[in-house]
């Protein structure tokens, strides 16, 4: 194996290592912590906005900063598998060649698997519970990593067909 995949698999897998770590925190504790960077931005956006007092009263209540909380926690699950997506597709480039649909089926695969485990493994920590949701707002960001890098991935190749092409035809 070449140090460049040995490299990408060190990604991968400290990536999965910052998830499991992140699960493995208790309820109370990763709320406040999701909670603390929510009234911290919440804050800062009525700060830009010059919001009344009316708004920022509203706010800062509590069932506003847990909805808030909700969707932020929810848009982290999306964003770190998003990531991790992009990790596993990188590595997937590396090792096997010219196959964009076995990048993605097998990205999928690999994301949606551990995306299980770490919800299984989140019902033995204090506070938390594994759910399927959850393994599909995961889900969510894993598809969006894929669609781009393929994007990405078939821009690239066409843009190295019609540079071989007019190689071809200069000569």
């Amino acid at each position: 194996m070449t140090k460049k995949i040995l490299f990408a698999l060190f990604l991968v897998i400290t990536w999965m290592g910052i998830i499991f770590f992140y699960s493995n925190m208790e309820s109370h504790q990763s709320t406040m912590e999701s909670e603390s960077i929510v009234i911290k931005v919440i804050t800062k956006i009525d700060q830009i906005t010059h919001a009344n007092e009316e708004t920022i009263k509203y706010h800062q209540s509590q069932d506003f900063i847990s909805k808030a909380n909700h969707f932020f926690r929810k848009l982290c699950h999306a964003s770190i598998y998003l990531a991790l997506s992009i990790l596993v597709f990188n590595v997937l480039l590396l090792i096997i060649k010219r196959n964009l649909i076995i990048y993605n089926v097998l990205c999928l695969l690999i994301c949606f698997l551990y995306a299980c485990t770490d919800e299984y493994h989140q019902t033995f920590v204090p506070g938390r519970s594994g759910q399927f949701s959850d393994v599909l707002i995961d889900m969510s960001g894993v598809l969006l990593g894929c669609i781009m890098l393929s994007v990405i991935y078939k821009y690239f190749e066409r843009r190295k067909k019609l540079s071989t092409k007019r190689i071809f035809l200069e000569k």
